[in-house]
């Protein structure tokens, strides 16, 4: 994805590239994610030119058709995350909006909150109960995510801005391993963090 309007579907080992998925001009990718199954490709939009007003689009990774799109977010700069084994969808969108996407059909299936600014990086640990999250309020949460039950914030990682965090923005965060027991942050203020991170209640 790319301020190219236009993303390409290229294998790994080739480098060739296979597909060509045309957004418009003036429109930009700002984030793109493929699904566990490798059958669909989430799309995070900065809502420009023939995309205007489109937050997040999936497509067919296969035809490049659109699957579903959202238009209801006022956001433009989001973060996607697929949920394993692809039945959810995590957008942090460019305001405060933290939502839990049905896969097939893009409707909110839960909404977290608790960050005051746009998110940069969303994460699910490799069981799919919880997501870590990050962005330009200064912290990361970890969200414990049930059937059923609302998202509920495990922790929220302030140490990167401990007096305050007007100016400092959390740009990525990664989980530590596939179980998820500890994670990794980067603000831009060139810090790097490592930290043990909550596991879920039973």
């Amino acid at each position: 994805g790319s301020g190219a309007h236009r993303l390409g579907v290229t294998p790994a080992t080739l480098g060739q590239k296979l597909q060509v998925y045309a957004v418009g001009l003036g429109a930009s990718v700002r984030r793109v994610a493929l699904s566990p199954d490798g059958a669909w490709l989430a799309l995070a939009l900065d809502g420009a030119g023939p995309a205007t007003g489109v937050d997040v689009r999936v497509v067919d990774s296969k035809t490049l058709q659109t699957v579903w799109e959202r238009k209801d977010l006022d956001d433009d700069d989001g973060a996607v995350a697929w949920r394993s084994p692809g039945d959810a969808l995590a957008f942090g969108g460019g305001s405060t909006h933290l939502l839990l996407l049905d896969a097939k059909t893009g409707e909110t299936a839960a909404v977290f909150a608790g960050h005051t600014a746009a998110m940069r990086t969303l994460a699910w640990a490799a069981q799919g109960t919880r997501l870590l999250s990050a962005g330009l309020d200064g912290t990361a949460r970890v969200w414990t995510v049930a059937p059923g039950k609302a998202p509920k914030s495990l922790v929220s990682m302030t140490r990167h801005c401990p007096g305050g965090c007007t100016g400092v923005a959390i740009t990525a965060a990664v989980w530590g391993d596939a179980a998820g027991t500890w994670a990794v942050t980067a603000s831009d203020d060139g810090a790097i963090l490592a930290w043990d991170a909550p596991q879920a209640p039973p």
